[in-house]
């Protein structure tokens, strides 16, 4: 039976949310399996995987990736959506709590207050698939005017060595008043067969809090993700978020930065890396709601062989939000002639004190500095490697936590046979 026609069979996971999570796959049900003929998906088919074979099954000790685990930090292990409690940091303190989900959800306090609080009236369908199906997942609590020195890392890892395998997971995660840390999140799939991983986001920075969020996604050629996040910043909040596509499957990014007060600052960066069959569709929202609010967006693709990356990107500015400061860029670089970007960067103002911006570039690399560069005695090959690897660089510099960026730079450095000897 192929996966989409088994979806109306699955069953409930947790009886404490079991009428949220029928809503939801009603939901999911009445609005279906997004097409090409929905605006949204335009340019991204998911028939390829509804079409197939997908089992949720009990997970197993995998390993997760070693080349994040040489710095201290917090580990969180989801194995297909489910958290390993005895591999990862489970901790309620004065400056922080790491929990998991499934035992959070026999609170019917944190069901009522905090579960689905930021998407109870979402109309997206991979969200109602993820609510009605959910697995397990992770609740994060930084706690008031505390800074988490030590990153909290999450890593995904999800079992395809006997079946196609699809998890649904939850990320919770709240930064209490004047609080401030670092996330990074990461997906490793296991095996040849088939994987889908849908991953969604509740995060919540309140007052002066300040999040640096970091998502890497490097997995194999068989390996899907859909994520949505969704960050709602309340009043003089910063969230800076960084996302590294390197390689997969079909990946979807939804990221949907909310400014719900004044004096908020967003930042969101991506660098997107793609060759094979690769696909990658980032799809984002700054919504400013309230005046005197930043946002900042700078998107880098390089896009090579018969991959297609796809960037749409919107900004709302509403009625009430002036002295608003928002800008967005979208930059490519095709070095094929299968290569294909498709982008679509828009703004919608409703307000008249502002200063907005948005554009996208798309070319080929610079004849001219790779002229330069060969006349000063570099190899070709050599010269087009640094030319691609400082187009991105000004993302990677983004990425606050030295660790992370070494090991992003590393992997940049491979793709493009830069030798750092």
């Amino acid at each position: 039976m192929i996966y989409k026609d088994a979806l109306v069979n699955e069953k409930n996971s947790f009886d404490s949310i079991a009428e949220i999570q029928k809503t939801a796959l009603s939901q999911f049900q009445k609005i279906g399996i997004p097409t090409t003929k929905h605006e949204e998906w335009k340019f991204t088919n998911l028939s390829k995987l509804f079409n197939s074979e997908y089992s949720k099954i009990n997970p197993k000790e995998l390993k997760n990736n070693s080349n994040l685990d040489g710095f201290e930090q917090y580990k969180v292990i989801l194995q297909n959506g489910v958290l390993d409690v005895n591999r990862s940091t489970i901790i309620t303190d004065n400056q922080l709590e790491i929990s998991d989900l499934s035992e959070k959800l026999k609170d019917s306090d944190f069901v009522k207050n905090v579960f689905n609080k930021l998407l109870s009236d979402s109309n997206e369908s991979m969200i109602n698939l993820n609510t009605g199906l959910l697995n397990g997942g992770v609740y994060i609590k930084i706690k008031k005017s505390k800074s988490v020195e030590k990153p909290i890392v999450i890593e995904q890892l999800i079992d395809a060595n006997s079946v196609n395998s699809v998890s649904y997971s939850r990320i919770i995660i709240e930064c209490e008043e004047n609080s401030e840390a670092t996330i990074v999140v990461s997906n490793q799939s296991y095996g040849s067969l088939a994987t889908l991983i849908n991953t969604v986001g509740e995060i919540s920075v309140a007052k002066k809090a300040r999040l640096k969020l970091n998502i890497l996604q490097n997995d194999g050629e068989n390996a899907s993700q859909i994520n949505n996040i969704n960050i709602v910043q309340q009043k003089e909040s910063v969230v800076d978020a960084v996302t590294i596509s390197l390689n997969g499957d079909l990946v979807r990014n939804n990221l949907n930065m909310i400014l719900d007060d004044e004096h908020i600052e967003s930042n969101f960066s991506s660098i997107y890396l793609l060759n094979g069959k690769t696909h990658v569709d980032n799809h984002t929202v700054a919504d400013h709601k309230f005046p005197h609010c930043n946002s900042n967006e700078l998107y880098k693709g390089i896009i090579d062989e018969r991959a297609r990356g796809v960037f749409n990107g919107k900004i709302f500015v509403r009625k009430d939000a002036q002295k608003t400061n928002a800008f967005q860029a979208n930059n490519n670089i095709l070095l094929s002639d299968d290569a294909i970007i498709n982008t679509k960067p828009q703004l919608e103002i409703w307000a008249d004190d502002v200063k907005c911006s948005h554009g996208c570039t798309i070319g080929q690399m610079d004849k001219e500095a790779l002229f330069y560069l060969k006349s000063r005695g570099i190899g070709e090959q050599k010269a087009k490697a640094l030319l691609l690897e400082s187009f991105v660089m000004e993302v990677v510099e983004k990425i606050d936590l030295k660790e992370i960026k070494d090991y992003v730079s590393e992997l940049i450095s491979e793709r493009f046979g830069v030798d750092k000897g």
